[in-house]
């Protein structure tokens, strides 16, 4: 929730990140989805990536083409949600929304950012979650 939070409209920073650390996880570990990553394409707005970062929106689906078959279905409404939301929704009007307040609280997901220093910028942040091992 803290990096939804965090991120604002500027998900494809994360968007980025899960993709690179997606395709490492399936290159070293096989096809397995952590469930973090699985949280926080869910409930991030993509819908903002395709609209600001086309490139960084395919990218990730086209990596999450190498899960395995029973999560297909899960990817494949990932985006329709995703590009519905974007043709129905002003992305100008859609990066002043407050993600937060619509979002429900996962008490399945452990809290990871035990360690997380609160006074990282936006990118050292995104290099934390990058090398770390909890996340």
């Amino acid at each position: 929730d803290m990096v939804i939070e965090l991120a604002g409209s500027d998900v494809s920073y994360v968007v980025q990140t899960l993709t690179n650390q997606l395709t490492e996880l399936l290159n070293v570990q096989g096809a397995t989805l952590p469930a973090t990553h699985e949280y926080l394409l869910d409930n991030l707005n993509l819908s903002l990536t395709l609209t600001s970062n086309m490139t960084v929106f395919h990218q990730l689906f086209e990596t999450m083409q190498n899960l395995p078959d029973e999560k297909m279905r899960w990817s494949f409404n990932l985006m329709v949600k995703s590009t519905r939301k974007a043709s129905l929704t002003d992305p100008v009007g859609a990066q002043g929304d407050s993600h937060s307040s619509t979002l429900p609280r996962c008490d399945i997901v452990p809290n990871l950012y035990y360690d997380l220093d609160f006074k990282m910028t936006f990118p050292q942040l995104l290099e934390w979650l990058s090398t770390s091992e909890d996340v």
